[in-house]
């Protein structure tokens, strides 16, 4: 294909062109004067692709200036070399998509924000390693389940509060405790194939009407 030149140093002729082949960042087009291979304008914001109607300038160089018409319904491709910011001066930025929003960092995301709302209808969240550090939490759940292998959890002061609860250990349960106090308002049951009472010192079993052993 030979490269056409129709314009003289300082000037450049710009046509409309069709993309008829692809190689890397070079492409070949057609157009009224011929069929040329060209580069990609730094500011051609949308990526060509073969089958696009593109605007094409020639001086010293061809450059795609950018996209007129796409050629097909293929996914729309926006590239660029090196860092990119994008700032909105007085104003807010807005992403939408109607079919959804696909974001792929590779490398790291980093968001920053004095404050933050999520509405979500649904939500999955996967990770292989997560950690939350903050100055306090707090959820409210219809509700909820943890299913874990295993759970650590520490705390300088607990305090737990339940309408009713039901706990099974298939295994062994064990506790140790400084101290420890147990208050029943009703009835007390413990049921047991052996039980043992020990103490170092001294066992009291007291009652304001009747004890009962046997």
């Amino acid at each position: 294909m030979s490269h056409v030149h129709a314009l003289h140093a300082a000037s450049a002729t710009f046509f409309h062109a069709r993309v008829i082949a692809a190689d890397g960042e070079r492409f070949a087009v057609a157009y009224d004067a011929g069929r040329s291979w060209v580069d990609v304008a730094a500011g051609c914001l949308l990526f060509p692709q073969v089958g696009d109607t593109v605007l094409v300038s020639f001086a010293d160089s061809g450059y795609v200036l950018t996209v007129l018409r796409r050629g097909d319904a293929a996914a729309c491709e926006m590239r660029f070399e090196g860092d990119l910011k994008i700032t909105v001066a007085n104003g807010r930025l807005d992403l939408s998509g109607e079919h959804g929003v696909a974001l792929d960092a590779h490398a790291g995301l980093t968001v920053r924000a004095d404050a933050a709302a999520i509405r979500l209808g649904r939500a999955h969240l996967h990770c292989d390693e997560l950690a939350v550090v903050g100055g306090r939490v707090h959820a409210a759940w219809g509700e909820s389940a943890l299913v874990t292998e295993r759970q650590f959890v520490a705390a300088a002061h607990a305090e737990t509060r339940l309408g009713e609860s039901v706990r099974h250990v298939a295994g062994h349960d064990e506790q140790v405790a400084g101290s420890m106090r147990q208050t029943v308002c009703a009835d007390w049951t413990v049921q047991a194939h052996d039980a043992s009472v020990i103490a170092a010192r001294r066992v009291t079993v007291d009652a304001d009407e009747q004890i009962q052993l046997g």
